[in-house]
């Protein structure tokens, strides 16, 4: 199976996990990002839509977020809603390094 692939530091791109339910009614939503130097980073996220689809999502943008390390990534979704506390399972994909400006 091959990864979903995303340039680094990139501005604009969405990273984005599916949850197998409506979480519409989440209070807290985030992503926890597992970067290749294994260290993490927790992302407020927001709705793809409404969160009747069960989609939260990140975009990167400058001054906020960005995918800045070369390699393999995992990324996990977490909400809080009135019926508890969840974690989605983890998916991965990988950073690409930028090609180099011309001389």
């Amino acid at each position: 199976m091959a990864f979903p692939t995303y340039v680094q530091n990139n501005e604009g791109d969405t990273v984005e996990i599916d949850t197998p339910e409506n979480i519409s009614d989440a209070t807290v939503k985030k992503l926890r990002f597992k970067k290749p130097d294994l260290s993490t980073v927790d992302v407020t996220a927001s709705f793809t839509t409404d969160g009747t689809d069960g989609k939260i999502k990140v975009v990167t943008a400058a001054g906020g977020f960005l995918l800045d390390q070369v390699g393999p990534w995992k990324v996990r979704g977490y909400v809080e809603r009135p019926s508890g506390k969840f974690r989605s399972l983890p998916a991965e994909f990988y950073v690409a390094a930028d090609l180099p400006a011309p001389a």
